[in-house]
Formats: C-alpha cells, sequence, structure tokens
C-alpha cells in the first residue's frame, strides 16, 4: 500500500474498531496515480464487507453537480448568468423581503431587484436554512409547516409544488446581499427543468454522467447490493437510520441539493474534469465554479455556518477553500461535505481530488473527528 494512503487506513480503522464508524471508502488520486483505502463493512447485520464500488448516498455532495450541470446551460446559451430567473420561476419574482430575519411574516419591504441565475448559483438569491436553534425566529415554523427545511431525503411532493410553495414564504434577505446554505440547490432544480425542458434525471445524465462514465450516480440505486446502509449515532452505538418507504423505487423528488448515489470512482471521474477543463466544462467555466464568487458584504450577511467567510467561502454550487485549517481541505480546494458522512474536494492548485465516503450521519455541522484525521492523512 502506498504510504499516504497507510497513513489514511491508520487515520481512519481506530473509528471502525472503536464503533463510530461501521466503514468507509477513501481516495485520493493525483495525475494517473490513484489510491484507495476500504474499511469495515457496508452493512453490520449482514458483515458485507465494504468495498471501492460500494453506492453511498451523497446528500448535499448532490450540490456541486447540480450547478456543473447548469453551467453547461450557461456555455450552450440555454442560461445566462445575469439574466432574472423570473420567467422560469414566476413563483419567486417580486417576492417580498423580511425587513429583517427576526421580523414577523408581515413585516417586509419589497425586492430590490430581480434574483438572477448568478444568484441561484452562488445561493445568493434570498432563500435557504436559518441556521438557528428552532424558535429563534419566526419564519422558521413557516418553514416548518410548509416542510422547505433541509434533509438527505427529499419531500414526496413534486418540484412545482416545492416551488409553489417557497413562493408563499417571504424572502430572508435581498437577492445579492446575503448567502444562505442549502435553498439554492432546490430552487437550481427547478429552473434546470424549466429552462431545459429535460427532467433532472435525465438532464444530469446526459450532460454529466454519461460523458464522464459516471455510472452508477443517479437519484436511484443502480445495485441495491452495493448500497451501504446507513447509520447515525446512538446512546448505544450505531443505529440503522430509517428511510421514508419507497425511498429508492422510484426515487422520491428529485432534487438540486440532496438525493444522488454514487461511488467513490464515480466521484474521482467528476474531480479530474475539474482539473482537465475543456471536458464537459470550459477552463473558464470551471474556473468560475470553483472560485470565491462572494462579496464581502455577502459573506457578513451570511447566515452562519461554522467557518464561513474565514475559512471558505462558496463558488458555484461548492464550498472554496480560502484559508489554511489542518482540520480540513488545502486552500485552493473546491467540493463539499454531505450529511450522511461524504466528503469530496478537488485541490486546484495541487492537481489531486481526495474523497471520504461513510455510512455516518452528521449530528452537527461541525466535521465529526474522523474526517478531520482524513484531512491530516492526506494533506
Amino acid at each position: 500500500m502506498h504510504s499516504r494512503m497507510e497513513t489514511v487506513s491508520r487515520a481512519l480503522q481506530p473509528y471502525v474498531d472503536n464503533g463510530d464508524l461501521a466503514g468507509a471508502v477513501a481516495l485520493t488520486a493525483h495525475g494517473d496515480g490513484v489510491d484507495v483505502v476500504c474499511c469495515g463493512v457496508r452493512d453490520v447485520a449482514t458483515g458485507a464487507p465494504m468495498t471501492r464500488d460500494t453506492i453511498f448516498r451523497l446528500a448535499s455532495l448532490t450540490k456541486p453537480l447540480a450547478a456543473a450541470v447548469a453551467l453547461t446551460l450557461v456555455e450552450d446559451g440555454t442560461l445566462r448568468l445575469d439574466e432574472p430567473v423570473d420567467r422560469w420561476l414566476p413563483e419567486l419574482a417580486g417576492r417580498p423581503v423580511l425587513r429583517t430575519l427576526a421580523s414577523p411574516l408581515d413585516d417586509v419591504v419589497p425586492q430590490g431587484r430581480p434574483i438572477t441565475v448568478r444568484d441561484v448559483l452562488a445561493y445568493t438569491h434570498g432563500y435557504g436554512v436559518v441556521m438557528a436553534p428552532p424558535g429563534t425566529y419566526p419564519v422558521q415554523a413557516r418553514i416548518e409547516e410548509l416542510r422547505l427545511g433541509p434533509g438527505p431525503d427529499p419531500e414526496s411532493f413534486s418540484l412545482d409544488e416545492w416551488m409553489t410553495r417557497l413562493g408563499t414564504l417571504p424572502m430572508l434577505h435581498q437577492p445579492g446581499e446575503g448567502w444562505t446554505y442549502h435553498g439554492g440547490g432546490d430552487v437550481l432544480a427547478a429552473l434546470l427543468v424549466r429552462a431545459s425542458g429535460r427532467d433532472l434525471e435525465t438532464l444530469m445524465r446526459e450532460r454529466l454522467f454519461a460523458p464522464l462514465g459516471m455510472r452508477d450516480t443517479t437519484f436511484g440505486v443502480t445495485d441495491p447490493g452495493r448500497l451501504a446502509q446507513t447509520y447515525r449515532p446512538g446512546p448505544a452505538g450505531l443505529e440503522v437510520r430509517d428511510e421514508p418507504p419507497g425511498r429508492w423505487s422510484p426515487p422520491l423528488r428529485v432534487s438540486g441539493a440532496t438525493g444522488l448515489t454514487s461511488t467513490v470512482d464515480d466521484l474521482l471521474a467528476f474531480g479530474r474534469m475539474l482539473l482537465a477543463g475543456g471536458d464537459v466544462l470550459s477552463r473558464a467555466s470551471v474556473e468560475l465554479m470553483t472560485g470565491d464568487r462572494l462579496t464581502d458584504a455577502e459573506k457578513a450577511g451570511a447566515l452562519w455556518l461554522p467557518g464561513f467567510g474565514k475559512a471558505y467561502s462558496w463558488g458555484f454550487g461548492g464550498s472554496v477553500i480560502t484559508a489554511a485549517d489542518p482540520d480540513g481541505p488545502v486552500v485552493g480546494s473546491y467540493g463539499w461535505t454531505g450529511g450522511l458522512g461524504t466528503a469530496a474536494y478537488t485541490d486546484l492548485r495541487g492537481g489531486r481530488v481526495n474523497v471520504l465516503l461513510t455510512q455516518r450521519e452528521m449530528t452537527s455541522p461541525v466535521p465529526d473527528a474522523y474526517a478531520t484525521a482524513f484531512w491530516r492523512a492526506v494533506a
């Protein structure tokens, strides 16, 4: 085993041994060299070992993939970054904006300007997750009532219904005057479907998955026998995480924010595309997607995530590492994490792709210890 992966294996195995993880697949690639470590099991009940072709639920790692597909529509002229989205997303046209986040739902001001394609890709459009304890702000109860909050399993109602419900909410901030997590992915899905005239699964397969050979990336599951069981930490150790009945056959409502399943090699193909440029996306589009796309004002108005605006910022559909942190990806990396224990970042400066896939649901936005151990090992 390559010395780097020996280090990765030694970093992850203790978390499998002590029961924090059921298993993991880790990959690091540079040029033609690819090193993979598999440890533990993909299903505790059956003892099936973790393998390189194990399928994982990506959760929020869906976001960068959806953003890449959007940029293919920009390149072919279907979308323009600075055009308003009103004609495709009339539900959001002219929506009022909360005077402050703490305001009652009827204390609003007019929308200052239309939401643009760029706003949706950069998550500066004005809708998203309120990162605060439940009950902190009046709008949180309404978001919960409408079932518009985040989660690894999309709600079962249609994308059009999701947009209809969103269109009854006041905006959390003016377009381009803040940043909110997650909501941009679902809004982007509606934009992609309506602008292209294709369903999201078909569009993403045609524009991204098929050209890159990402054979196991889908909103369903290509081979249920290879799908890793997911777990959440409980008082007595890992507990099986329940999923909605019929979660995969067919899949629940597709989303640009969550819901894809994939493998470590499919994510490697995506990372290599970002490094190469000119394949699915031009070099200019890759640079646009993977650079810091937020102004200082937008960062200052961001609804909080740990380290946001300091250790990392946001590109299109994913984070951009802007400051050195020994417990995370290196500066210049682009990628994101998923709430069911996944992470994939491409080091644009160093030419390296790093992927860590586990089955352990995150219980906090702060990375778990096993993730920081991985990033230290691949540094």
